[in-house]
């Protein structure tokens, strides 16, 4: 008895959701009658209504995307950027081009400016040149001690470029430097002088002195190349500091002598040779046009030897445990005898007192 009961209230229910089906049906067609529907035109609507909202100043938006923000004139940072943004954006289209054919010349095509983050970039140091010119600033008595270094040397630079002329019209302040190397060396560059002959290497001390003259004296690190860092490996330490002899640093990034070499040995070349017929030219010295040629073929092979054959390739360098060798000074110029590195390091630590340096 009681299976039939269920059976029959499952057939109620079922026979009640046929009947709301039904009703259902009937009044979405007679919802749908009443309103039939529009047949296609073809894209012919939308574009009366895209006519029709360009035509009263409004935009077609079918996407139904929110409509952009309208920068005001007022804000004046902001409306700048802004504008010269759509201004690149526009310049660098080129409408003449398919873009299914060519996207790269379509967007690109009339490109002709500098790269944004270049104005970036010159923009930035506007701001920190103006910033070190304000000796309120630098006088400031919490402003960092490297700030105002920086500051020193920015007026420095400002001294001498407004007075470039005069500075540099003798070639005077290059001679006293090449001569004051050359003393310390006790050797002239061979073009300009080849009457003297070089007889061998320099000595260990002469070496490791010109090296650490370079660097601190000049700025100008050469067959190596120095850094002070962070002691990485135990930076909390008692020496959370470290002196980094490193590889020799050269005038071009190593990619330029093993990529681009063919490219850039012609320019390179003439380069060199103007600058050391310039010299000549300043110190009254009579120049061997076939000796300098040589010696500039033989300076550019000595770098590109060195970049393609001695330097470390920059994915060995990533390896930074193997670059992590201490030494003190006795042990490295036992190892590394053509180099006395208490001379070269008691020049590249000028300031520092010598006791340090004895203590290494």
């Amino acid at each position: 008895m009681s299976s039939k009961r269920s059976t029959a209230y499952v057939a109620a229910i079922g026979l009640l959701g046929v009947a709301v089906l039904a009703i259902s049906v009937v009044t979405l067609i007679k919802v749908y009658s009443a309103d039939p529907p529009a047949v296609s035109d073809g894209g012919a609507g939308k574009q009366a209504k895209l006519d029709e909202n360009i035509s009263e100043g409004k935009a077609y938006n079918e996407l139904n995307l929110p409509q952009p923000l309208v920068l005001s004139q007022e804000n004046d940072v902001q409306y700048k950027a802004y504008s010269e943004f759509a201004k690149r954006l526009h310049g660098s289209v080129d409408p003449g081009v398919n873009p299914c054919e060519d996207f790269y010349a379509y967007t690109c095509g009339k490109f002709n400016n500098t790269l944004s983050y270049v104005d970036v970039n010159v923009q930035n140091f506007r701001l920190v040149a103006n910033q070190l010119g304000k000796q309120e600033y630098v006088n400031y008595i919490k402003t960092p001690k490297p700030v105002k270094q920086a500051a020193i040397f920015h007026s420095k630079c400002v001294e001498a470029m407004n007075d470039w002329a005069s500075k540099t019209v003798d070639g005077q302040k290059v001679v006293k430097k090449i001569n004051a190397f050359s003393q310390i060396m006790n050797v002239t560059f061979p073009a300009l002088n080849a009457s003297q002959d070089i007889v061998g290497l320099p000595s260990g001390v002469i070496l490791g002195y010109a090296l650490g003259y370079l660097s601190y004296t000049e700025r100008l690190n050469t067959l190596l190349s120095f850094s002070i860092e962070t002691n990485w490996k135990d930076p909390h330490g008692k020496q959370p500091y470290a002196f980094y002899i490193d590889q020799t640093e050269l005038v071009y990034p190593d990619v330029f002598y093993l990529k681009l070499w063919d490219d850039i040995k012609e320019d390179y070349s003439a380069e060199i040779t103007n600058m050391l017929t310039s010299f000549a030219k300043f110190n009254n010295t009579q120049v061997d046009e076939a000796l300098l040629k040589e010696d500039v073929r033989k300076i550019m092979d000595l770098e590109w030897k060195i970049a393609t054959q001695v330097n470390t390739p920059a994915v060995m360098r990533r390896s930074f445990e193997r670059s992590y060798n201490p030494f003190n000074i006795s042990a490295a110029t036992s190892k590394f005898n053509s180099i006395d590195f208490y001379f070269m390091l008691r020049e590249a630590l000028y300031h520092t007192p010598k006791t340090a340096i004895h203590s290494c």
